[in-house]
């Protein structure tokens, strides 16, 4: 199994090239926090060899070897593993969404959820859904349906114990905000953050995406300081581009990933060795230019027109 190990400062950051469902290389309750977006079963890059067009099923993808039901079985081992690593001040966030089909007689794969009856069996308790609104979304509406422009943050724990740092992210209350009782409940810090969270998603350019699914910066470190405290340690089980482990070399955390497409092994240690800025990548997450804007929704176009077929 090919690892990468960096180590700053009291700080270390380990990626293992290697599948998920075995994390016994992390301690039994080591992790304080875990977030992560497991990859959407029809688009998985697991399997390389397609089911055959005899044996497809309505939910059988094209692309790869594996029904719904089978992305649940392997997800509920996931699942296992991150319920043991995770310690019992710590906090599990899962980002995910429903498959909306515009085919298959319409209806909706309700991947959230079934994570949730999942992880609740496990002794991982919902203890609370947020909404990720994406800035810039799918921008075209199929079928009977809305245009989608969000997606779930589910936040799982042990117990009622973890960690909850709420004074490291309040806001800024809004200009002339006043309260209707006057100004006896304005913290002197900021107000909470509100379950809707919203960002753009980070803008890559260049002839190639680095990876189909970058957190926004902001997203993942709003997390890292609500639930956990310096030096404590960060998961990503499927780490994708190292953002996460990269935002807790950012602050101060140490990060451990795991990701099973080694194409990803030179963006993920180029994430965590340094701030990128240029060569793929833009780390703005305001960015408005039309340009970038207009890259992102042919991509997000591109992505939904392959769940749909």
């Amino acid at each position: 199994m090919k690892s990468y190990n960096h180590k700053s400062g009291t700080n270390e950051y380990i990626v293992h090239y290697s599948d998920c469902k075995d994390m016994s290389k992390i301690k039994d309750g080591q992790i304080q926090l875990i977030f992560t977006s497991p990859p959407y079963y029809n688009l998985k890059d697991y399997s390389t060899k397609p089911r055959k067009q005899e044996n497809q099923t309505p939910h059988s993808p094209k692309e790869y070897n594996q029904t719904y039901e089978e992305y649940l079985i392997e997800m509920l081992q996931v699942w296992k593993e991150c319920a043991r690593v995770l310690s019992n001040t710590g906090v599990l966030i899962v980002n995910i969404d429903v498959i909306k089909y515009k085919t298959k007689g319409g209806n909706i794969i309700p991947i959230p959820f079934d994570f949730i009856s999942q992880c609740t069996k496990l002794g991982l308790g919902c203890k609370d859904i947020w909404i990720y609104k994406k800035l810039t979304g799918v921008p075209f509406q199929f079928g009977k349906k809305l245009k989608n422009r969000h997606e779930y943050l589910l936040v799982f724990s042990k117990n009622n114990r973890y960690k909850w740092n709420i004074d490291d992210v309040r806001e800024p209350y809004p200009k002339n905000y006043i309260y209707p009782e006057g100004h006896k409940r304005r913290n002197s810090i900021g107000q909470a953050p509100s379950s809707v969270w919203e960002y753009f998603p980070p803008f890559q350019t260049g002839n190639h995406h680095y990876h189909y699914c970058p957190f926004p910066d902001g997203m993942v470190d709003r997390a890292i300081k609500l639930f956990t405290d310096k030096n404590d340690w960060v998961l990503d089980p499927f780490l994708g581009s190292g953002k996460v482990v990269s935002r807790a070399k950012a602050l101060s955390r140490n990060g451990i990933g795991y990701e099973i497409n080694e194409h990803f092994n030179t963006i993920i240690e180029k994430m965590i060795s340094q701030t990128i800025h240029g060569s793929g990548l833009i780390n703005k997450e305001t960015s408005t230019k039309k340009s970038n804007r207009q890259t992102l929704s042919n991509f997000l176009m591109e992505k939904q027109q392959k769940v749909e077929e």
